[in-house]
């Protein structure tokens, strides 16, 4: 019975609509064009908008860019590389760019996407350790780990050692001791399999040669996995070479 009913409806709206499909499918067509010409000026008003922006009548209020504990681990950081410098969140583009890869707009859309929470720098501005705070980070630890080693994987291409810091600032080493453990970190070897890897990151351009007043050099031989602190803090101590260099 429920097969007749269904068939008897479908061919009544067969019989009585079809009169009416090409207006229908007018309408359908007259509002699709509708909605893109609305997208279109929309956008084109933004744009137009912008362009013509005057911010002489206009107010604003100030929003912090980094809280409290964030200030504590980048003053934190300064201590240990104080003739270097340490930047806050800078994102991957700002670093690194695309050598080699199978989808490069996507490859440079994920560096506009990524940022690594604190970047250590040599006087000359390049880089030298990424750090990544767990503390800082939403989500849970499997996300965190995900993002940890697809960043690895950039960083390490272009031989930048990434450390996660996990904890807080209260169980982490004096700064003087965070500096030697790192420059152990450098010259500890990398196995040659990891070292082999596919690159699809650009390396920074820099040399392999010791930055001269910090002592610290180009980390290509970058750590197959990320760093933690407690990796570090079980190296080997070694001496620290800026301990001999005139503080500027």
């Amino acid at each position: 019975m429920n097969a007749e009913l269904f068939n008897g409806w479908s061919g009544w709206l067969t019989q009585h609509a079809r009169p009416w499909l090409p207006l229908l499918g007018t309408v359908a067509a007259l509002l699709a064009l509708m909605l893109l010409w609305a997208l279109v000026r929309r956008s084109w008003r933004r744009g137009r908008a912008g362009r013509g922006y005057d911010s002489s009548a206009d107010r604003f209020g100030q929003t912090a860019p980094i809280n409290e504990r964030q200030v504590e681990l980048l003053r934190y950081l300064q201590q240990a590389f104080a003739d270097g410098v340490v930047l806050f969140r800078p994102r991957l583009t700002s670093f690194l760019a695309v050598r080699r890869t199978r989808d490069r707009l996507g490859a440079q859309q994920r560096l506009a996407e990524q940022q690594v929470d604190f970047l250590v720098c040599a006087d000359d501005g390049k880089p030298l350790f990424a750090f990544e705070v767990d503390a800082f980070k939403d989500g849970g630890q499997s996300l965190r780990d995900q993002e940890a080693a697809e960043k690895n994987r950039m960083l390490k291409s272009a031989g930048i050692r990434l450390i996660r810091l996990r904890g807080t600032l209260d169980n982490y080493p004096p700064p003087e001791i965070l500096r030697i453990r790192l420059l152990a970190a450098q010259r500890t070897p990398v196995p040659a399999a990891a070292e082999a890897g596919a690159s699809d990151f650009k390396a920074s351009g820099f040399s392999a040669s010791g930055f001269a007043p910090s002592g610290f050099s180009h980390s290509r031989g970058a750590d197959s996995g990320v760093m933690s602190l407690t990796g570090l803090m079980a190296l080997p101590d070694d001496e620290d070479p800026w301990s001999a260099v005139r503080k500027r």
